[in-house]
């Protein structure tokens, strides 16, 4: 029987610190552990085969939330059914983030980016989901009880893109108004401290703003040539709007999606180091993993202990109460 703490460290240094089992088995071969790649492979299923009623039970907590972020970003995975190795496949990664401080990140593999993967993912869901604009998150704002939220950091990146592109020297543009207002919007967010303040503010600063923004906009859009980068921001933000000032009035909603851009990052920095996997069973065992230690981490617990913990004590949990205490914002230290 494999000790859970040697299968925390591998675990642990393959998706929290991103190094790739072909290097661990080296590192293993120099301290006497003689453990092939093949036979680490194989744990890493096994332990994300254990650790599926935790997932599920995430998912449900993940599905009570009132607000949920959602984005995704490319794998390569080599031999998925009726796809070439050199094709893209899919991380999809879901976020809540409570005002009492649970924090849950769930990573889901699939095969395309086809927009029936969130409505796959959000099915039976009710309540806000924040996305980028990217078209296959579309159907969601068509499910009865589910609300589309747009991302203001992304309306940003595409007037970065378009002050970027102009010359040096170049004076006062469209894209430095619409980035001066966002930032504004900024300002006025990062003043409050409660909800309360927050929508007040919204109300009473931040939708002048974004109402002098639409006026803005109206005009521009037929004084800017449309295959510009700044034409291309500014048909961006006015196809992304009436998701973009819901935030105005529920204080719930954030003006983006960072937190769920931020929990994909540890992914793609392993994905440097592991390039790609070689199965859907592994690519499955990943999503499952990276849920885990990702989670671990923005509650401030240590991956390691939480893993090593969770792998010896899951085998003993027989009822939901059991399973619900080895969740991982219910971990302590101090076992």
């Amino acid at each position: 029987m494999t000790h859970s703490g040697l299968l925390a460290f591998v675990t642990t240094a393959k998706y929290a610190d991103g190094m790739p089992l072909y290097r661990q088995e080296g590192i293993l071969q120099r301290i006497g552990c003689d453990i092939p790649r093949a036979t680490l492979a194989s744990w890493m299923i096994r332990c994300s085969e254990l650790v599926t009623p935790v997932i599920n039970m995430m998912r449900e907590k993940m599905l009570e939330g009132p607000i949920i972020q959602c984005d995704e970003t490319p794998i390569q995975v080599l031999k998925v059914p009726g796809k070439k190795p050199t094709s893209k496949s899919f991380m999809w990664v879901t976020a809540r983030w409570d005002e009492d401080g649970k924090k849950i990140v769930l990573y889901e593999f699939a095969s395309s980016r086809s927009s029936e993967v969130p409505l796959r993912i959000f099915k039976g869901y009710r309540g806000y989901v924040q996305t980028d604009g990217y078209e296959g998150y579309s159907p969601l704002g068509l499910v009865p009880g589910i609300v589309h939220v747009g991302d203001w950091v992304h309306v940003r990146r595409k007037f970065m893109e378009a002050l970027k592109g102009q010359k040096a020297g170049a004076k006062a543009t469209f894209a430095e108004h619409a980035l001066d207002a966002i930032k504004n919007l900024y300002r006025i967010e990062h003043s409050c401290s409660t909800s309360s303040e927050r929508l007040h503010a919204r109300q009473t600063q931040s939708k002048q703003i974004v109402e002098d923004l639409r006026s803005w906009l109206d005009s521009a859009m037929h004084k800017v040539p449309p295959k510009s980068l700044t034409g291309q921001a500014l048909a961006y933000m006015d196809s992304q709007w009436p998701k973009l000032i819901r935030f105005l009035n529920d204080p719930i909603i954030g003006l983006d999606t960072n937190i769920v851009e931020n929990s994909i990052r540890p992914f793609a920095l392993g994905r440097k180091a592991w390039m790609f996997s070689d199965t859907v069973k592994g690519a499955n065992a990943s999503a499952a993993l990276y849920s885990l230690v990702i989670t671990a981490r923005a509650n401030g617990i240590e991956p390691y202990d939480y893993l090593a913990h969770l792998f010896s004590e899951l085998p003993k949990a027989v009822s939901a109460n059991e399973i619900e205490a080895l969740l991982p914002w219910n971990f302590s230290t101090r076992y």
